[in-house]
């Protein structure tokens, strides 16, 4: 779909605050070959708020530009904090909704290891759906009781039975969120018993605060806060149980079940206009911000090589929006199978933590702040002294001083 009508609501008065006319169009596929991953073609990323719901959506996205297949590497499950963040939601939604000896149905499972994780902690049986799946990540000991079915979920799929229907960041990949939404109505409506619905999202708000761009990505057609979330769902006749905050502020969790009886057409968010204001003041201020990260960038580089942490979506989307390629010397990742591979759209090589020790940067930028801890954790056992740097410490116009009072080019130590 491509044009300006929202695929949310309808609403023809989408507002444009932000464009990119050339980025990658996956950020999560790695190459064996830097030209090949530089050669990836290119899209669109034309960013409008709709001032009637609140979602933003990419206007230019061209689903045929979007490969989905078994050579995405999207994990994160080779990061301690990230599995036991996983094993934490899990735990809570098996319980808070008694679906322990019960079936789930996984929308976007990825390689299956939450679906795993929900097996192993209480669930019956799971059958998960992805284009991207990989049957031989499974665990052994938990291969008869999952099924992953390398496709997506559609209308064929309507009589999948399930007691929950867990769907983790697969929701703003999705051009069609209306038809979407629809769809699983129509699946729910099937089920005997009232199934849960168990989403998860990156929570847009949080992104426009932090002025994060490297959060924004061609794949991601659609952008929730946790209002237009909310809408989205009621307006699909769901009555939604619980919306939190979660992770950080970086995601949002919403637990929904088919409405008993259909209900009053839901009114707009009375926050869409804030929506709409604070992705203005965003596109407004991302050139500057830019410019500022490429400066702040280039500083460091005069310290010594510089690496980022993250060779997933935030990387790519950092490096491509950038104009530093030169500057940076490598991804680091823990996920081994990223590591010698090569990063879309710059070609930067994808390395693992141990080949650090080799290296020796003098700074690493972390993408996401959250493994700030478990980084420092792993540079200091490898006995590699960087200073460590959350991406939007880059953006600070005051990162400069805080160098200098810090005394991080001397890198003495390694540290948050």
């Amino acid at each position: 779909m491509t044009g300006r009508e929202c695929p949310l609501c309808g609403g023809k008065e989408g507002v444009e605050f932000f464009h990119q006319p050339s980025v990658p169009t996956n950020v999560i596929v790695l190459f064996d070959d830097p030209t090949e991953a530089r050669a990836w073609p290119r899209g669109s990323l034309r960013l409008l708020a709709c001032p009637a719901c609140g979602l933003v959506y990419n206007a230019d996205v061209d689903p045929a530009l979007i490969e989905y297949s078994a050579r995405i590497e999207e994990t994160q499950a080779f990061s301690p904090h990230f599995v036991a963040y996983a094993e934490e939601l899990a735990s809570h939604w098996l319980e808070r909704h008694g679906l322990r000896g019960r079936r789930v149905l996984e929308v976007g499972c990825g390689k299956g290891e939450f679906l795993a994780t929900l097996c192993r902690l209480g669930a019956s049986r799971g059958i998960g759906f992805d284009p991207a799946a990989r049957l031989e990540r499974l665990p052994a000991q938990l291969a008869d009781r999952i099924e992953l079915v390398v496709d997506y979920f559609d209308e064929s799929r309507l009589d999948v039975e399930a007691d929950a229907l867990v769907c983790r960041h697969t929701l703003e990949h999705v051009p069609d969120v209306a038809g979407f939404l629809a769809l699983l109505r129509r699946w729910a409506a099937r089920r005997e018993r009232p199934p849960v619905l168990l989403f998860e999202v990156p929570d847009l708000t949080r992104v426009l605060a932090e002025g994060a761009f490297w959060d924004l990505y061609y794949e991601h057609c659609n952008y929730f806060t946790a209002d237009s979330l909310r809408h989205a769902f009621e307006r699909h006749g769901f009555r939604v149980l619980e919306l939190r905050s979660a992770y950080d502020g970086q995601y949002l969790l919403i637990d929904a079940e088919p409405a008993p009886a259909p209900l009053a057409a839901p009114r707009p968010p009375a926050s869409a206009a804030d929506t709409v204001r604070a992705a203005e003041a965003f596109g407004r201020a991302f050139r500057d911000t830019a410019r500022r990260a490429e400066a702040h960038l280039t500083l460091l580089r005069g310290d010594g090589p510089v690496v980022v942490w993250g060779g997933g979506a935030k990387g790519c989307s950092f490096l491509t929006s950038l104009d530093v390629g030169p500057l940076i010397a490598a991804v680091v990742d823990v996920n081994p199978h990223k590591q010698g591979k090569y990063l879309i759209g710059t070609g930067h090589p994808v390395i693992g933590p141990a080949s650090l020790q080799t290296l020796r940067p003098a700074h690493v930028v972390v993408m996401n702040p959250v493994y700030l801890p478990e980084i420092a954790e792993t540079l200091q056992g490898l006995g590699v002294e960087a200073r460590l740097h959350g991406a939007n410490d880059v953006l600070d116009p005051a990162f400069p001083e805080a160098l200098g009072a810090r005394d991080t080019l001397n890198h003495g130590s390694t540290g948050a």
